[in-house]
């Protein structure tokens, strides 16, 4: 039995626009948009992953007309995937991949179902412990992680390219050695999913201080049937790889089965948030600036979070603000506006872009709860199918 060849990119980071000659020898090519929105993400975020993941299905294109072996696993990190299929299937169809087999993994939205999955289980926060209803917070976004089991479903079935919700990279790897060794519990994909992506082609630039990497490279990693793992790719990031997987195997293997425990993101509002954006016209503005935020009305004092600008003239100051009051921190807004308004001349400082937005702050509250909770299906069609 061949061993499996695996690569992750990282899309946030980088596009995939090196050429396709980098996948050359990979069974299986892992997108992802990394995790779901961090603190104070906005909905934005969860609608443009769709975007990159069709970039790099059209820039993989011809490599999938070539190559048939070669499978593509995608996490489009909160975005619904019959959303993104239409475009992903855009991206195949420009390609010459009008009949190529996608799979979207549905069921795990369960946004409408988490007063029901409450009755079941505390949603206790992973670090803290605190229960999700002591929050009494309005929740925005509930993604479950259905781990391997839905993609190696899908690829068993004839699916080329898979879309999820969102899954983590230790999961799309143990569904790809699933499908290719007939295992359902590989831990040692696990770790080499978790591995890839820390030395992600984008991502290791920053991680090995390489200032002068390369776009043309990429990690890869091979698990053998036997459980042996083999890293390809430049030397400082092969070696880092290898660094990095013997440290998880000294550590005992870290990570939860997906048969005992689904990965699930509350993403909630936990208040709102404006940022005021003023010119500093010289030497003297940002002491003058924060002398004047000092003596601002209480309501303004209430919501303000930091002060920490630039002191060179012609720089750019963002005042942040921020209340658990949507109406005290548009009062505090306006009010803010006011004093710029009136002192700004000999503050020697002028608002920039107008009144600033009162959006939502979220956060995220990553929790766990038992897989027989959820309910899934996999749709399977060709790439034309998914324009209709």
């Amino acid at each position: 039995m061949p061993g499996l060849r695996l690569e992750y990119q990282d899309l946030r980071v980088a596009s995939l626009a090196a050429p396709t000659g980098q996948l050359d020898g990979g069974d299986v090519l892992m997108l992802g948009c990394g995790p779901l929105p961090p603190e104070s993400a906005a909905g934005p975020a969860f609608t443009a992953a769709q975007g990159p993941v069709a970039q790099a299905v059209r820039t993989v294109g011809p490599r999938l007309y070539m190559d048939s072996q070669l499978r593509v696993l995608a996490s489009l990190a909160g975005q619904d995937p019959v959303e993104a299929a239409g475009a992903v299937a855009a991206s195949l169809v420009e390609t010459g991949n009008a009949d190529l087999r996608v799979a979207v993994v549905r069921g795990q939205n369960v946004l409408d179902r988490l007063e029901e999955l409450m009755l079941h289980t505390d949603l206790a926060h992973q670090t803290t412990g605190q229960r999700f209803a002591e929050l009494n917070a309005k929740t925005v976004s509930a993604i479950a992680g259905l781990g391997p089991r839905p993609a190696a479903q899908a690829l068993k079935q004839g699916a080329r390219l898979v879309l999820t919700a969102y899954e983590n990279p230790t999961a799309l790897a143990e569904a790809a050695a699933w499908n290719a060794f007939a295992k359902p519990e590989c831990a040692v994909a696990r770790g080499v999913g978790g591995v890839l992506a820390c030395f992600s082609r984008g991502l290791c630039a920053h991680s090995l201080q390489q200032t002068d990497w390369s776009q043309l490279e990429s990690l890869q990693a091979e698990i053998e049937p036997n459980g042996a793992v083999c890293f390809y790719g430049a030397k400082p990031l092969c070696d880092a790889a290898k660094q990095a997987m013997a440290e998880w195997e000294e550590a005992g293997r870290p990570s939860p089965s997906p048969t005992t425990h689904s990965e699930l993101n509350l993403m909630y509002v936990a208040g709102y948030e404006a940022e005021l954006c003023v010119a500093l016209r010289h030497e003297h503005s940002a002491s003058r600036l924060r002398s004047a935020l000092s003596k601002a009305p209480p309501v303004v004092q209430a919501c303000r979070d930091g002060d920490d600008w630039p002191e060179l003239a012609g720089s750019l100051a963002v005042i942040p603000l921020r209340h658990a009051s949507r109406d005290r921190l548009a009062a505090a807004v306006g009010a803010l506006a006011a004093v710029l308004e009136v002192g700004g001349p000999e503050l020697g400082v002028e608002v920039v872009g107008g009144p600033p937005a009162v959006r939502p702050s979220l956060k995220l509250w990553p929790t766990q709860l038992p897989p027989e909770l959820l309910e899934w299906s996999i749709d399977i069609k060709p790439a034309a199918e998914w324009l209709n």
